[in-house]
């Protein structure tokens, strides 16, 4: 990464905010990457036609106004008078382009199938028809028409996503690898990228040509890329940097054994959910019977009580309270007897006696081994089963779901929009990269086709439920606890806010002198 020819910047003053990430964000591009880390700072730099809010309703962003069609099936969104950072208008055309470029087949974007609601989307991506033939089209340059394959609910909880944020195509035309240069790097959000040194720290300054830049008060945010927990947490407490948490830094699980620091831990519940996924296209998983076992066997409120102990919310479900509150719980939670039950049954049918050891694969960490642990001892004890633990990197663990090569794999999701569709879709084909036990089923597949025909909200949601109860009747996945991000925020930090996606708005924050507790020139 190139960075600007500037003078030093001074992080002192009441207009600045510092914060760290765990890790370099993947790509400021928001078509390649929309990983949690990546999307925060997206969502600093661009503003897409929509803006989710914190509570999950939608303002208008680069779109002034829209209208939708009475058969549910196309959207004419209508641009505001905006600017891209370096003073040309932000246009339909930019919008069409960003979108069409996500469907190219040779385009590298994982979450292309997010908008697969479009016509022929489907199609496009998989090379069977022309570009040209998807539903999206600019009538000029301050109108856009969104064509879809059928009604969809929640297509407009897409198009605030980050995978949907604008590029400046013409920018793109002229030098592709505009994500990379902070010299070349226009955006159309609150912020504007003035430097990136590689894996050492990005600056971020207000944009003067943001529409509502007088809405925005802060005037710059230092972000530090350090993966080193206990020095985060000790520059925190000497007041370095403003807020720590997941999931922009490592989580110091440390906090947990100070009863003073543990106090002022801040808790927001996301869309985001910490489950195990079984490889259903082989032994002994591909038996529903097994699978059911190795779940029923499991104390939820165990892992969440005595190993996490984040006050996560044990799940005895799929879809996470924060998009789906009414109270549904599928089976009981560590119900012994039915998982040896279910074991027998399963042992039956596959006309063996017993399983043999397992594989149990889990990206390492601390939290993570924590749980495999407390997982292992409990199949041992339970089931009689014994099984091995096996820590991989994050790009092993994904490479080799891809590839069917696991038994039982720890994963995590969080839902792209606000939707229990955004969990539910992507067990609907499974090739989907996320879905991770490779499990299909028709009878899954049309309650979800009968939810998106529905024009009633009630039958949409009965239908999404019903498809939850086969997943669960299924289960070629368990999932084991609903997750909290945590924070320690300085009480100088004002107006924190963060989306039940886990998107913070850092165009909201504002800092207050008079609260600052640390005279530190920063």
């Amino acid at each position: 990464m190139s960075s600007s020819k500037t003078k030093p910047f001074h992080t002192h003053g009441e207009k600045n905010l510092r914060i760290c990430l765990g890790k370099e964000p993947v790509s400021l591009d928001p078509r390649k990457e929309n990983d949690i880390v990546a999307s925060q700072v997206q969502f600093m730099l661009f503003e897409g036609l929509l803006c989710l809010n914190p509570d999950m309703s939608l303002s208008h962003g680069q779109a002034e106004s829209y209208e939708v069609s009475s058969d549910g099936k196309t959207y004419t969104f209508h641009l505001r008078d905006a600017l891209w950072s370096d003073g040309t208008p932000v246009t339909a055309y930019d919008f069409e382009k960003s979108w069409k470029s996500l469907l190219d087949p040779d385009f590298p974007s994982p979450d292309a199938y997010l908008v697969s609601p479009i016509k022929n989307a489907k199609l496009v991506k998989a090379g069977k028809v022309s570009i040209d033939q998807i539903g999206i089209t600019s009538k000029d340059a301050k109108t856009l028409i969104v064509e879809l394959e059928s009604p969809t609910p929640y297509f407009l909880q897409i198009v605030a996503s980050s995978v949907l944020l604008p590029i400046n195509t013409k920018l793109e035309a002229i030098n592709p690898n505009w994500a990379s240069h902070t010299e070349s790097f226009f955006s159309n959000g609150p912020f504007q990228l003035k430097k990136w040194e590689f894996n050492q720290q990005l600056v971020l300054e207000k944009n003067p040509l943001y529409h509502k830049t007088k809405e925005v008060h802060l005037e710059h945010i230092f972000i530090d890329i350090i993966d080193r927990k206990m020095a985060v947490l000790h520059m925190h407490d000497n007041g370095y940097y403003d807020l720590v948490g997941s999931p922009l830094s490592f989580f110091s699980r440390e906090l947990l054994e100070d009863p003073e620091k543990k106090k002022l831990l801040t808790f927001f519940p996301v869309a985001t959910t910490k489950f195990l996924a079984f490889n259903t296209s082989s032994f002994p998983f591909q038996n529903t019977h097994i699978r059911r076992a190795f779940a029923y066997a499991i104390s939820r409120k165990t892992l969440v009580e005595h190993i996490t102990k984040l006050h996560e919310q044990e799940a005895l479900n799929i879809i996470p309270p924060v998009l789906f509150p009414e109270d549904s719980s599928y089976f009981s939670d560590g119900d012994i007897s039915k998982a040896q039950d279910s074991l027998q049954k399963g042992l039956k049918e596959l006309k063996i006696d017993h399983l043999g050891s397992i594989t149990f694969m889990y990206v390492s960490s601390e939290p993570n081994h924590a749980l495999a642990q407390e997982l292992q001892q409990t199949w041992v004890k339970v089931l009689g089963i014994e099984v091995v633990l096996q820590q991989v990197e994050f790009k092993i663990l994904h490479e080799r779901s891809k590839k069917k090569d696991f038994s039982i794999g720890l994963f995590a999701w969080l839902a792209d929009y606000s939707d229990p569709m955004s969990i539910l879709d992507r067990f609907m084909d499974k090739t989907n990269h996320r879905n991770y036990p490779k499990w299909e089923s028709g009878l899954y597949n049309r309650c979800l086709e009968e939810a998106l025909k529905t024009s009633s909200p009630i039958h949409y949601m009965e239908k999404i439920k019903e498809a939850e109860r086969i997943l669960i009747d299924e289960m070629p996945f368990t999932c084991l606890f609903h997750e909290n991000f945590v924070f320690l925020i300085h009480p100088h930090v004002q107006g924190f806010a963060i989306s039940p996606l886990g998107h913070i708005y850092f165009d909201r924050i504002s800092i207050d002198p008079s609260k600052r507790k640390f005279d530190t020139i920063r």
